[in-house]
């Protein structure tokens, strides 16, 4: 989905006349609707989702021993690897709070784990579709009186969003378990029997 269809789509929501073109400032319904969606899109993705979780990943103190944490990572932690160590970030700093440390110095790489922020365009679709419907749903509440939207549209909207909600967290238990039975070895042991086009195997 590109950044305009989900404009499009969040303003069909609402009664709005779909846009030809993204604007991103301004006052227009068009740039309005284009910040909620980016704000959405951090919202959702600060859950935590197979496609942006980054796991034992090691970030590098500068020579003052101070690690800056990179803008596109999210809910930064300790590594589950390194259940003996507490980080958190204040700011874009990340600070080593273990009882006994309390300090922003690191003498060594600490592994993390974080989500990373990615683009909406690069997002699977379940979860952009997840996004868009949530921003509908904040357009509406925060336009409804200036344009006139029908409470029934807001109804719609909320509806929508549960639909999509269900249909990405389906989309995330589907991407964070993976068949044991589609293994080579269990390919092997059945034939080599062709995949379907989801790619997984017919049973």
């Amino acid at each position: 989905m590109t950044r305009l269809t989900a404009l499009q789509t969040i303003l069909r929501r609402a009664g709005v006349n779909p846009p030809a073109a993204v604007e991103t400032s301004g006052s227009s319904d068009i740039a309005q609707a284009n910040r909620i969606l980016d704000q959405e899109n951090e919202r959702v993705q600060t859950q935590g989702w197979t496609f942006n979780r980054v796991k034992k990943a090691d970030l590098f103190p500068n020579g003052d021993g101070v690690v800056t944490i990179p803008d596109t990572a999210l809910v930064v932690r300790s590594s589950y690897s390194d259940r003996d160590s507490i980080y958190v970030a204040i700011g874009r700093t990340l600070y080593n709070v273990t009882p006994g440390e309390n300090t922003p110095e690191f003498t060594e790489n600490p592994s993390t784990d974080y989500h990373l922020l990615w683009k909406f365009e690069c997002i699977p679709p379940p979860v952009q579709q997840y996004i868009v419907e949530r921003a509908a749903v904040q357009f509406i509440e925060l336009a409804a009186e200036r344009l006139r939207i029908g409470g029934w549209r807001l109804q719609t909207a909320r509806q929508h969003a549960r639909e999509a909600e269900a249909e990405a967290r389906r989309y995330e238990v589907w991407q964070s378990r993976p068949n044991v039975f589609d293994t080579p070895e269990a390919r092997q042991f059945r034939g080599f029997r062709p995949k379907t086009m989801r790619g997984e195997t017919g049973y």
